[in-house]
């Protein structure tokens, strides 16, 4: 896991130094400002489109970050079936801004908030001058509205499934709790 991990940061790391490079060294074709993007609400499925046009109210939060909160679809299939509550964290660029550099640390479970406050030792002084650095802890994370599959007793049956299960009663009790942790 540690391996992994370290793997992972270090591909990161690189890509990131890459972008910081090209940034401070490349020199622009024309002077005219960026283009804008079309809105994504444009092309969204029927009852998303408040999930795409909202506006983000940032606040102070702690050691010079930003903090907000936007709504996510629990379902983005069944869009009805309710939202849940995505905190996100920013620190705003040194200079003038580019735009947004969204960190994500992986997972399942890493908060990216967490990870964000790290941002000197994770993100160019590059980056960190001409881009917005921002993270967010997705769903079931962190500061983001929790995801409760199964009550306690269900959790603790899950729990004790025997892991390597060696006849055909225990592949079965594995696939019916994997089935029913998966519907819940």
């Amino acid at each position: 896991m540690r391996k992994s991990l370290a793997t992972i940061t270090v591909i990161l790391l690189s890509v990131i130094a890459v972008l910081g490079y090209r940034l401070t060294t490349d020199t622009p074709t024309n002077s005219s400002p960026p283009k804008p993007v079309a809105s994504p609400a444009a092309t969204v499925d029927a009852g998303l489109e408040a999930y795409y046009t909202q506006s983000l109210e940032w606040s102070d939060c702690s050691n010079g970050f930003e903090c907000s909160v936007f709504a996510a679809p629990v379902d983005y299939a069944n869009p009805e079936d309710g939202d849940l509550s995505i905190s996100v964290i920013r620190k705003v660029s040194t200079g003038e801004s580019l735009g947004s550099l969204i960190l994500n640390p992986g997972g399942p479970g890493g908060s990216g908030i967490e990870y964000t406050t790290y941002v000197e030792y994770v993100v160019s002084k590059t980056l960190q001058e001409n881009f917005d650095i921002v993270g967010f802890d997705p769903r079931g994370v962190g500061a983001s509205t929790p995801v409760d599959c199964l009550d306690d007793e269900q959790t603790d049956v899950y729990v004790a499934l025997d892991g390597s299960p060696d006849n055909q009663a225990e592949i079965d009790d594995a696939i019916k709790m994997s089935q029913d942790f998966a519907q819940a």
